[in-house]
């Protein structure tokens, strides 16, 4: 997973690079003799004709490349899914409701390097010292509502109203996006290992290309 210009995501699914536009909003497989200047720079082992190719082809930013990139995301090794208990979910569900309404009307309407932005700009700033409600109680409140909405096409407004709920009450979330092959991609949100509205098995099946 690395940022490869002001708009572009990439990463390696196997030997397969895939570059996410967020300006355009749409994923892209490389082929010909790029793909292979891609992998060596994704793989950590590109030479200096790959940077200049990759310069050329409009696919790297050198100012980005120099620039130290974000991290790639813990991978998860359990679920709050697995621990849900519903009635740790009535007191927030209100909360998670009015959350959710706001990113599903934010997620149609503006564009995805706005609410990306939005999210970046989140990160790493929980309003709280100590967290006054935990992740699970977080968790059950989402569980909770997708036994009454329609939630699962809509993984990047659900993720972006967890996440700004956790770091509301303090804790540290980070928003994800993954990808896998043939194209499809996913948006979930993990604190450290640890997966707040999908199941490890699920989340196995993508590899991150974008963390937030």
């Amino acid at each position: 997973m690395r940022q490869i210009g002001r708009d572009l995501h990439a990463c390696l699914i196997g030997q397969t690079p895939v570059i996410l536009n967020i300006a355009s909003e749409r994923y892209q497989l490389v082929r010909g003799p790029t793909r292979d200047h891609l992998t060596a720079l994704l793989a950590m082992k590109p030479g200096p004709e790959d940077i200049a190719a990759l310069i050329r082809a409009g696919l790297l930013d050198p100012g980005i490349m120099v620039a130290e990139g974000a991290a790639a995301p813990v991978a998860p090794t359990c679920s709050h899914l697995d621990l849900i208990k519903f009635r740790h979910g009535w007191l927030l569900a209100p909360v998670a409701l009015v959350a959710l309404s706001i990113a599903v009307i934010q997620v149609r309407r503006d564009a995805l390097r706005t609410i990306l932005d939005r999210v970046q700009e989140g990160a790493g700033k929980p309003r709280l010292t100590l967290p006054i409600f935990s992740e699970a109680m977080v968790a059950a409140a989402f569980h909770l509502l997708r036994q009454f909405l329609p939630l699962d096409n809509h993984c990047l407004a659900r993720s972006i109203a967890i996440s700004r709920m956790l770091r509301r009450f303090g804790h540290q979330a980070t928003l994800v996006i993954g990808v896998q092959l043939p194209i499809a991609a996913h948006c979930w949100v993990q604190c450290e290992d640890r997966l707040m509205a999908d199941r490890v098995d699920r989340i196995a099946a993508f590899e991150p290309i974008l963390a937030r």
